[in-house]
């Protein structure tokens, strides 16, 4: 276990590397600017406190996901092109844990967007919602984090085996932050849309999180924190077994290398 901790803390360090740049710490803040003063303007004007709730953490978990999937969708997809994959299939650790360590340090380059966005909310929406249950908002914004985490990772393989296309990362940008969760509830969606989200683990974290500013029930709280940790662990699970068909892919036809 230390030495899988230790391969997981120098691939952090490693991919912090590439991106602690002016350059680079700042464009995701740039980037996350336009929706964080768009979706505060509309809630501060409307004056719902429902939507005040979901868009106080909401979007700062948006801003985090816009980016840290897309960067996340083309990690594995770099190791191949830059030629480095031989390497990391033939070490001792499991390719997915090296790129895990650098999902955790592209979702840490996020965190001052997602600051930025939760102060941008802030200061349209008129002052922080009355919190009712502040130490659940806490729990309840550790597990919507771990599942936007979860949620972003698994598109490390996806993204290598599509062929590493543009088009299938950008297209599903838009649609994951629609139907997870993070700006109003999956309830509003049309039915089969809504089936989908329940799928994703980040729409039941957020649903504990509104559930906990807003006082509602500590039973309903906790089932959506079981259901959204239980979907974190599918994903997991799936995000695994989709490594293991990449690297099967890898082997069969011998490209270790350059596309």
């Amino acid at each position: 276990m230390i030495p899988y901790l230790r391969a997981l803390a120098a691939c952090f360090r490693q991919q912090w590397r590439l991106t602690f740049t002016p350059y680079d710490m700042s464009f995701p803040i740039l980037t996350a600017l336009g929706p964080a003063i768009g979706a505060g303007y509309v809630v501060g004007k409307s004056g719902n406190e429902v939507a005040i709730s979901y868009v106080f953490v909401g979007s700062a978990l948006m801003a985090m996901w816009t980016l840290g999937m897309f960067y996340t969708g083309w990690v594995l997809a770099a190791e191949h092109f830059q030629g480095t994959l031989d390497l990391l299939i033939t070490t001792r650790t499991p390719v997915s844990l090296v790129i895990f360590g650098k999902a955790l340090a592209i979702f840490a380059w996020q965190m001052p967007a997602a600051i930025v966005s939760f102060l941008v909310v802030l200061a349209f929406s008129g002052g922080a919602p009355a919190i009712e249950k502040p130490l659940l908002l806490f729990i309840s914004g550790l597990v919507a984090v771990c599942a936007v985490l979860v949620f972003g990772f698994i598109f490390a393989p996806l993204g290598f085996l599509s062929g590493a296309r543009a088009g299938f990362i950008n297209a599903l940008m838009p649609l994951g932050a629609a139907i997870s969760g993070f700006l109003y509830p999956i309830g509003v969606l049309p039915g089969a849309l809504e089936a989908f989200a329940r799928c994703i683990p980040s729409a039941w974290a957020m649903e504990a999180v509104v559930r906990s500013v807003d006082g509602g029930a500590t039973s309903r709280i906790i089932v959506a924190w079981a259901v959204s940790i239980a979907l974190i662990a599918v994903y997991l699970v799936a995000t695994v077994a989709l490594f293991r068909v990449a690297e099967a892919r890898v082997r069969v036809t011998g490209n270790l290398g350059r596309y």
